[in-house]
This record gives C-alpha cells, sequence and structure tokens, in this order.
C-alpha cells in the first residue's frame, strides 16, 4: 500500500530511528551487568534502582527523540534528498511512530532487566508480540481500512498500537518476576541464617 513513496518513507524512518535508539540500546546494555550483579549479590534494593533508573533514562532519550520527530520532521526526510512527495508522506508517519517511543523506551528497558534476572524468555516474548502477533496483524488491518477510507496514514498507527500492548506485557511479566523472584531477595544483600 502506498508504493514506492511509502517504502521510502519506512526506509528513511528505520534509519533515523536507528539513530534515536542507539543511546537507548548502549544505556539498556551498559545497565544489565549492574543489574545482574546486584541480583547475583542478592541486594534487591540495588537492583531494582538500577532498573528504575535505566527506565528513566531510556524514558528520556526516546522522549527527546520523540520532540525531534514531531518539531522537525521535514529536516529529518530532507537529510535523505526527500522529495516533496516523499515529504507528504513522510511527515505524518514520523509524527505517527514517534509517539510510541517512550512505551518503547520501557519495553525495551524491562527487557533488559529480565535478560539480567535469567528470564530473556520474557524479552524473547515480548518482541515476540510486539513485532509479529500485533504489528503486522494491525498494519494490515489499518491499511486495508486505509485504502476504503481513502486515509493512508492509518498504517503508521500499527505502532503505536503494538507499543501498548507490549507495554502492557513488559508490565505484566516485571510485576510478575517481582513478585515471584525480586520480593524474595534480602533488601541490601544480607544472607539469611539457614541454622
Amino acid at each position: 500500500f502506498g508504493g514506492d513513496v511509502a517504502v521510502g518513507a519506512m526506509t528513511v524512518l528505520t534509519s533515523i530511528n536507528q539513530l534515536v535508539t542507539m543511546p537507548l540500546s548502549g544505556i539498556c546494555q551498559g545497565g544489565q551487568p549492574l543489574i545482574s550483579y546486584n541480583y547475583g549479590a542478592r541486594k534487591r534494593a540495588r537492583m531494582i534502582e538500577c532498573v528504575k533508573r535505566v527506565c528513566l533514562y531510556a524514558l528520556c532519550i526516546m522522549s527527546a527523540g520523540t520532540l525531534i520527530f514531531q518539531t522537525i520532521p521535514q529536516v529529518l526526510l530532507q537529510l535523505f534528498n526527500a522529495n516533496n512527495t516523499l515529504i507528504s508522506v513522510g511527515v505524518p508517519a514520523l509524527r505517527i511512530i514517534s509517539l510510541s517511543f517512550p512505551i518503547a523506551a520501557i519495553c525495551i528497558a524491562l527487557g533488559g532487566a529480565f535478560q539480567a534476572t535469567g528470564k530473556s524468555v520474557y524479552s524473547m516474548l515480548v518482541s515476540f508480540v510486539r513485532q509479529l502477533i500485533f504489528l503486522i496483524p494491525a498494519a494490515f488491518v489499518l491499511a486495508l481500512i486505509g485504502q476504503n477510507s481513502g486515509n493512508s496514514n492509518l498504517v503508521w498507527w500499527s505502532y503505536p498500537i503494538a507499543e501498548v500492548v507490549s507495554l502492557a506485557i513488559s508490565l505484566f511479566f516485571y510485576f510478575r518476576l517481582h513478585r515471584t523472584l525480586l520480593s524474595k531477595l534480602p533488601e541490601n544483600g544480607e544472607t539469611e541464617d539457614l541454622a
């Protein structure tokens, strides 16, 4: 749907999106050994503080990305020598998809926390749900609706929809992890007397 112009807009969006998510990946990967170390040392308070900080920093980075995408999408597209047709398709796409950045930040940060605590299957399931279970069907349905109504921009809303669902699943897994595993750890790494 949308022909070469929509594909071009998606290509540009993916390239720009990688620039925004690179610092996010660095923070999440840098936080994993800290979370993992404190998990292994049984220091629940420090581990939870690390998770909170990684989530906060990730949220700040992606919120800045959203602000940039919302305020200067034409400038971003012109970095790729976009013509007027590509700009007319790309500007709404950048603005709509960037709404999902702060939500994705939390999901990615919690995914790192899952991996650091040995629950990488949670991270895998969230990614699977986001990218296959909800994103592709939502894009297909919204593209059909957009084609019938003449609003081709509807397809871009599949990204925020998929991120909201993945946020709900990420929070469910995090609270489950906290209830079943983290809450049983001592607050500051004290070992319990087994005698």
